[in-house]
């Protein structure tokens, strides 16, 4: 359960902030598997078909699942405190409370380096 909460905040987090610098590693695999797939379910379809997806494809959905686990033990507590009742809308309620957020999180979330 956790993993898949963690993919989903990377899923949503890569999703609606800018393209990902290396999408291009999954760019045959997400046509082969998941050309049928609406653009929100796109990582959610290429980690249920992973065991078939090429090795660099792997590599970057690995990427992603450990990004979301720094981004979320960096907005532990302020989930806790703003989005402890929102399933997995958490990283939408965490932007809406965007300036509520301490620095660690919003780094965490915000920021392009990570």
């Amino acid at each position: 359960m956790c993993l898949f909460y963690f993919f989903n905040f990377s899923v949503i987090a890569h999703e609606e902030g800018a393209p990902h610098p290396h999408a291009d590693q999954c760019r045959a695999d997400k046509e082969k598997y998941c050309k049928e797939s609406p653009k929100g379910d796109i990582l959610s379809c290429l980690r249920k078909n992973e065991e078939n997806l090429s090795e660099d494809c792997k590599e970057l959905l690995q990427e992603v699942r450990e990004k979301a686990k720094q981004r979320m033990e960096a907005c532990k507590e302020d989930k806790e405190k703003y989005c402890s009742n929102r399933g997995t809308a958490v990283i939408r309620c965490l932007q809406e409370n965007k300036n509520l957020l301490g620095e660690k999180c919003k780094s965490a979330l915000f920021s392009t380096s990570m």
